[in-house]
C-alpha cells in the first residue's frame, strides 16, 4: 500500500487481508499484510484471527491455524464457534484429533465467554463422527 503512497490503518489493512483469505494461493501475500500489520503497531481482532485460522484450515496448515488460536486465548479474545468448528473438522480429517482436544481444553480454561456445551457437541460431533475412520 505504501508504494501507491498510501499509510495504512486497521481497517485498510484489514479489508485486504479478508479479501485476500478468500483467494486461493495467496496465504503468502496475506502472511505479509499481517506482518506489515504488526510492525505498524495495529493488533488483530477476533474477526481477523477467525478469517485466517479458517483460511489456514482451508488452505491445510491446520497446525498455523492451532498457533493462531493460542495466540487467541493468550489475549482473551471471544472465539466464534463457527472458526472452532471448522477447525475441529479440519483437525479430525488430518487425524489431529489430540490438537482439537488440547485446544478445546485451553479455550475451556481460559476464553471469554466461554459457551462449554456448544463447543463440546461440536467437538463430540466431530470425534465420534470420525471414530470409525
Amino acid at each position: 500500500m505504501r508504494q501507491w503512497g498510501c499509510c495504512p490503518n486497521f481497517i485498510s489493512y484489514s479489508e485486504v487481508i479478508i479479501g485476500l483469505v478468500g483467494a486461493e494461493g495467496r496465504m503468502q501475500d496475506v502472511e505479509i499484510l499481517v506482518n506489515d500489520m504488526i510492525q505498524d503497531g495495529h493488533g488483530l481482532d477476533s474477526t481477523l484471527y477467525s478469517s485466517l485460522i479458517q483460511a489456514y484450515c482451508v488452505n491445510g496448515d491446520v497446525r498455523k491455524a492451532a498457533g493462531l488460536f493460542k495466540e487467541m486465548i493468550d489475549e482473551g479474545l471471544v472465539i466464534k464457534k463457527d472458526c472452532f468448528n471448522v477447525f475441529v473438522k479440519e483437525s479430525c480429517v488430518k487425524g489431529l484429533v489430540h490438537e482439537a482436544e488440547n485446544l478445546f481444553v485451553q479455550m475451556r480454561n481460559s476464553c471469554p465467554a466461554f459457551d462449554v456445551e456448544t463447543y463440546r457437541s461440536a467437538l463430540n460431533e466431530y470425534l465420534i463422527g470420525n471414530s470409525g475412520s
